[in-house]
């Protein structure tokens, strides 16, 4: 073991011991039901379920905005409390199942929107894809309606328990993509949401793919990337991390 490795190590350890961790949890479709051309599996969680983890979570965390948890990150020296924040990507019509009771629990919340698909103008090709694999004659069109939240629809969340946050302006891999493109769906999607009284300047990366220069654009434009590393978070560098917990 090298010096360097070491001296890491035992930074790690020290950090530790005089910082309480907070975690970012991550989801995206949570409903009564399952329904197939509503959700991928993957992400979906039931309703009765959601609410389960998250009163269990709240014994044990104390609950707060991504915003709050940035300045944490960013200025303790000593942290006692154990926090936690919740986030939703995507900006599912499912989120209506939710957001009033987690109002009701004081818990914050953070949506990442992708904002063409609030729009009415397009639909994830994740989607695309898995539609068509279980009805090669699915109307799109029509089902993006049922999918996601329009821009009326989150216009009108205007609730201090809730914050508006970018995805992309289409749900793509950036870390793919020239810098161009990068900064041009990031600037579209801004342009979208920034008028909202709820928006935050911060960015969560779809898939949680990204890279040197996406990380660069983001930092140029005063964007705090978002991750999804599942790591939790003791100090910041770089951006937040996030797990995701989507059917725990």
């Amino acid at each position: 073991m090298t010096l360097k490795v070491l001296i890491h190590k035992i930074s790690r350890k020290l950090l530790k011991l005089v910082l309480k961790p907070i975690r970012v949890l991550a989801f995206h479709n949570v409903s009564d039901f399952y329904d197939c051309h509503l959700s991928i599996k993957e992400d979906w969680m039931s309703t009765d379920q959601f609410k389960k983890e998250i009163l269990l979570l709240k014994k044990q965390y104390d609950f707060i905005s991504i915003v709050e948890a940035y300045k944490h990150l960013k200025h303790d020296l000593f942290r006692k409390k154990k926090f936690c924040v919740l986030t939703f990507d995507d900006g599912f019509q499912s989120l209506k199942n939710v957001l009033p009771w987690l109002e009701e629990q004081k818990i914050p919340v953070t949506l990442f929107i992708n904002a063409k698909y609030a729009l009415g103008e397009g639909w994830g090709p994740q989607y695309e894809a898995y539609e068509k694999e279980i009805d090669p004659n699915v109307n799109m069109e029509e089902l993006s309606k049922q999918l996601y939240l329009s821009m009326n629809e989150i216009n009108k969340m205007q609730s201090p328990y809730i914050t508006i946050g970018l995805h992309g302006y289409e749900h793509l891999d950036f870390s793919s993509l020239t810098i161009d493109i990068f900064k041009k769906n990031i600037d579209s999607c801004s342009t979208v949401l920034k008028n909202h009284p709820r928006y935050i300047p911060y960015m969560a990366y779809p898939w949680g793919r990204y890279n040197k220069s996406t990380q660069q654009v983001l930092k140029d434009m005063s964007i705090i990337p978002v991750f999804m590393n599942g790591d939790v978070n003791y100090k910041y560098k770089d951006g937040i991390s996030r797990e995701c917990l989507s059917s725990i």
